[in-house]
């Protein structure tokens, strides 16, 4: 049974992770190397991000057993990224976003009037007064959410008008 986790969880309850009845009078062992497991708790706070694969064996009457297999794959959370802003007065009035680079993620922008981005430093163009508002970014790397950060954006119309 396959199961992604985001960011390390502390310890992990592996029989929370088994699916249908089963009998608690099993044993479980890991098939991988990470060290951490004490009976049915993965501790997942210090290992590697990757996958771990554990085995679940109960042995019955006249030696009859039964196994299941868990396989986790941890992923890293990625990187918050670091928003800001500068506001281009005499050229072209426009607002420039920018995220600090976080590698191989993708990002994603938005605020006022439904602005909506995924490039990395988008910028708007031609600015408004009902530009001003709360801009938020994340990123997301290997399907995983980094937390968002925001920068708030007052626009005036002294910046604005032609």
């Amino acid at each position: 049974f396959p199961v992604t986790i985001v960011g390390r969880q502390g310890n992990i309850n592996l029989f929370t992770l088994l699916q249908g009845s089963y009998d608690t009078n099993g044993t479980w062992s890991e098939l991988t190397s990470s060290g951490t497991l004490t009976n049915n708790l993965w501790n997942s706070a210090a290992v590697a991000f990757g996958t771990y694969q554990f085995k679940y064996r109960v042995v019955g009457n006249c030696n009859a057993s039964d196994e299941a297999f868990v396989n986790i794959t941890l992923k890293e959370i990625p990187q918050q990224p670091i928003a800001y802003y500068y506001i281009v007065i005499c050229d072209t009035r426009s607002l420039n976003l920018y995220a600090s680079t976080v590698p191989n993620a993708t990002y994603v922008w938005s605020g006022p009037n439904g602005f909506a981005s995924q490039q990395q430093n988008p910028t708007l163009n031609p600015l408004s007064l009902t530009d001003s508002g709360t801009y938020s970014v994340y990123t997301m790397l290997d399907g995983c959410q980094s937390s968002p950060d925001t920068v708030a954006v007052t626009t005036y119309s002294s910046l604005i008008q032609s």
